[in-house]
This record gives structure tokens, C-alpha cells and sequence, in this order.
């Protein structure tokens, strides 16, 4: 390699190396601190930064930090379900913006009451049995505690004699 080319290979080096040094020294960090309206810390709260992809959740102190934001005005937009999402505009001018304290109130919507009602489905399962008791009574009345095993159930778990049944 010549040392003409050798030159060139150097100075080519140090222009890409001073450009990302001076890019970088352009982009800003925001930080800053979420609370609710009762002062606790809000944690877990999704902080985006809109129409950008850069974003961040809080800590369990309310806290957040975002790094590498170029210079320029934007809208901070701060959201947890069940406290009002937030817009705030800021802008970045030099190495570092730091926001106050960001005060999140509840969300007055409220939620339609959810009922969920399950049962288990046994094909063997027989509620009542007027063999248990030996009278009419229902199953409420009797003070005794059964359980009936039908012969489906015994053809079902393959049982060929009494102990295994």
C-alpha cells in the first residue's frame, strides 16, 4: 500500500469518527419523574415519545430516562390503563432536557361488571341417586356423605376386578 493511499485510508477515518462524535453530542436525554394525583410514584407507565420509535416505561419509582434524541420540538405522551393519558410538548436544544414531576389522574371510566361462571364437565357425574339413602330425600337433607361410582365409569377405567375399582 502506498503512502499516498495510506493517507486518504487515515483521513477518511478520522472524518467518519469526528461525525458520529458530533452527531451524537447533538442527541438529548429526557428524563423525568411520573406521580399519581395522591403523590405515589407511578410505576410501569408507558412514556413514548410520538411519532418517533423511542420510548421507555417507568420504574418502580416513577422514573425514566431516554437517550439518543436528535434536536427538535416533540410531544411526550405518558399512559397506564386505568390513569388518563398524558401529552406533554418539550423540545431538545442541547446534551440534556430534564422534565418536573408529571402528575397522572385516574381514569374516571368505568368497567361493566364481568361474571364468569364455569363448571366442570364429568359425563359421569350423576347429582342424585335414590339408591343412597334408601328413602325419598334430597341430596340437601341427607345427612350422610356419598359418592356414586356408576358402572360407565368402571367400563371406563377398564377395572376387571373389585379392589381395582
Amino acid at each position: 500500500m502506498s503512502s499516498k493511499n495510506f493517507q486518504k485510508l487515515i483521513l477518511l477515518l478520522i472524518f467518519f469518527t469526528t461525525s458520529v462524535v458530533i452527531s451524537q453530542q447533538n442527541n438529548g436525554i429526557l428524563k423525568g419523574k411520573i406521580i399519581t394525583s395522591d403523590g405515589n410514584p407511578a410505576a410501569f407507565v408507558n412514556v413514548i415519545i410520538k411519532d418517533t420509535s423511542l420510548g421507555t416505561i417507568t420504574d418502580d419509582k416513577g422514573s425514566f430516562e431516554i437517550k439518543s434524541i436528535p434536536k427538535g420540538n416533540y410531544i411526550l405522551e405518558c399512559s397506564l390503563l386505568g390513569l388518563e393519558t398524558k401529552n406533554i410538548s418539550f423540545s431538545i436544544t442541547k446534551n440534556e432536557t430534564i422534565l418536573n414531576e408529571i402528575i397522572l389522574k385516574e381514569n374516571a371510566q368505568e368497567l361493566d361488571e364481568i361474571l364468569i361462571v364455569s363448571q366442570r364437565l364429568n359425563q359421569f357425574a350423576h347429582k342424585e341417586s335414590e339408591y343412597v339413602a334408601r328413602v325419598p330425600l334430597k341430596n340437601i337433607n341427607n345427612p350422610q356423605s356419598y359418592s356414586v361410582v356408576t358402572n360407565a365409569l368402571l367400563e371406563e377405567q377398564i377395572n376387571t376386578d373389585l379392589p381395582s375399582a
